[in-house]
């Protein structure tokens, strides 16, 4: 099975998925179907069962009328004696009757009264509280009413209850015959009212239960139909976004292969046609991750190119440091001598001879930069008070007469560097900005110095260098190129300076960047890590290091 679905398209597998929703559709179709048969049938049991307030509303009927059977048959007892009393050939008062009863004769008649009395009661109760759960709150007119007519149900209850409990008083307390039988009368009274009362409550009870009944019924058919069409709705919904779904992620897969193929043939920019894919999903990653894998190739490339080329010139230097530095030697020996010889007879040959030994001593320094960007040496690094150390160096480098200085010392840090070759970065950094400010073809807009600022300051875990210039900036087309070996904008050097310069930062674990550059000069800026906590000096130690 699994070499089955492995061997599967993303298209197949995904109308699989989806075929897979459409049967799980169709089941909770016919769960649900099969669960509204079973509610109907609930609810029919339930009919036939009826509610509580209608079962409770008979049961009260039947206690109110074995209440008042009840009290009447104690009323009767109380009339057969009195009968019987004047067929005697006399009367007798009704305290007298009751005295020549059975013993016990009231009692069982007037616990079987006090019994249908307490059902009466209860049933009434429950009839309230069916009502009360279904219209207690009592916000609609239907509700309102509802309660309305319980109270009317219950005080008419109540007053069965009433003229019982008076009946049996009056004999209790051996009232007159006429109080007794009036007493009586008023409670069969009451009773009739009762009566007609909650039987029309229950048909009308009952008549709103079958009306409830077909509606339920209607409801319970008509969400099955509408259950039933939504399914087939949802197979063809499903069926039409499976194959939309199918076809936008075939689409760009398709693209990628396409492109992945091209970029192994050698075609770098084949991913850069995958620009256009917006897709957020796995396919979108993978499009994300395969244009980064060919970013990063392509940088990697460029980086191993670069190495080449530093090798070759590493190559190159070597030679051309062997082949002409001994010939500048004897160059130079030979204008020291021919100086010694012209010294004092008047030739005019000093200033040709000056020139010569500038043009030597720039061909060393040449030899020498080449030298330094393409060798490799470990580095000796030592913690110093970064500000103090910027602050000896600026005062021992001289800068041309028209350029300005300005310190901002402020970082605080102890930096680990090595100090020989970090003087190189800051040198070159000044030099590179004086030379631009004392070009003979820039002259400074009215009001502007010709100055440079240098200034350190804290970055968290970094020590921040910069060094500022109000010249007239890097042209636009060569910032890209300033750090790249052997580009040069000047008249003079072989274009490594800046090369070397991010070399050592690089060394040192940090980074070098243009930070702003235009027509109000520009700012380079390089970040060294901080000093690590335990590894600072003394102050005195760190300033002789300086020094």
């Amino acid at each position: 099975m699994n070499r089955l679905f492995g061997r599967m398209t993303i298209r197949q597998k995904l109308q699989l998925g989806f075929g897979a929703l459409i049967l799980l559709v169709m089941s909770l179709a016919g769960i649900t179907v099969r669960n509204n048969l079973a509610v109907r049938q609930d609810y029919q049991l339930l009919a036939d069962d009826s509610f509580t307030g209608v079962r409770s509303l008979a049961q009260a009927e039947l206690k109110a009328a074995r209440t008042v059977e009840s009290t009447s048959e104690m009323v009767h007892i109380v009339l057969q004696a009195y009968s019987n009393a004047l067929e005697a050939g006399g009367g007798a008062d009704t305290a007298t009757l009751i005295a020549h009863l059975e013993p016990g004769e009231l009692d069982a008649v007037k616990a079987e009264i006090k019994e249908q009395q307490d059902g009466l009661r209860q049933y009434l109760q429950e009839f309230s509280g069916a009502t009360d759960k279904f219209h207690g709150a009592g916000t609609t007119a239907d509700d309102k009413a509802a309660l309305t007519e319980r109270d009317g149900i219950l005080a008419e209850g109540k007053a069965i209850l009433d003229a019982s409990a008076g009946a049996v008083a009056l004999i209790d307390a051996r009232a007159d015959l006429p109080s007794i039988l009036a007493g009586n009368e008023k409670m069969e009274e009451v009773d009739s009212a009762f009566f007609w009362t909650v039987d029309a409550k229950i048909a009308e009870r009952t008549a709103e239960l079958s009306e409830r009944r077909d509606s339920t019924e209607g409801l319970i058919n008509k969400s099955t139909e509408t259950l039933l069409g939504f399914a087939a709705l949802a197979i063809l919904i499903g069926l039409g976004v499976g194959l939309f779904i199918a076809d936008q992620i075939a689409t760009p897969v398709s693209r990628l292969r396409d492109a992945v193929m091209k970029f192994g043939a050698g075609d770098v920019g084949a991913a850069e046609s995958l620009a256009d894919v917006k897709s957020t999903d796995e396919v979108g990653d993978l499009v994300v991750a395969f244009r980064k894998m060919a970013t990063d190739l392509e940088t990697a490339n460029t980086k191993l190119a670069r190495n080449q080329r530093l090798s070759m010139l590493g190559q190159v230097a070597g030679t051309v440091s062997h082949e002409l530095r001994n010939p500048l030697g004897a160059i130079r020996v030979s204008l020291a001598v021919f100086r010694k010889l012209c010294s004092g007879k008047g030739l005019g040959i000093e200033r040709s001879l000056e020139r010569a030994e500038r043009s030597v001593s720039r061909c060393d320094g040449i030899i020498a930069d080449l030298l330094e960007y393409t060798r490799s040496r470990d580095m000796t690094r030592l913690p110093v008070a970064f500000d103090a150390w910027v602050g000896a160096l600026l005062d021992e480098h001289a800068l041309p007469p028209a350029v300005t200085v300005r310190r901002e010392l402020a970082s605080g840090y102890t930096v680990a560097i090595d100090g020989d070759r970090f003087r190189q970065i800051l040198i070159n950094l000044l030099d590179n900005a004086a030379q631009a400010m004392t070009d003979a073809g820039w002259t400074p807009p009215a009001g502007r110095e010709r100055t440079i600022t240098v200034r350190t300051e804290a970055a968290g875990p970094h020590c921040r260098l910069s060094v500022i210039d109000t010249g007239p900036g890097i042209p636009a087309d060569a910032l890209p190129k300033i750090f790249e070996p052997l580009f040069t904008t000047k008249s003079f050097g072989v274009g490594l300076g800046l090369p070397t310069v991010q070399k050592i930062v690089e060394q040192h674990g940090g980074t070098i960047d243009v930070a702003r550059t235009g027509p109000e000069g520009t700012e380079f800026v390089v970040w060294i890590p901080r000093q690590p906590a335990g590894q600072e000096q003394p102050a005195e130690s760190a300033a002789q290091h300086a020094a």
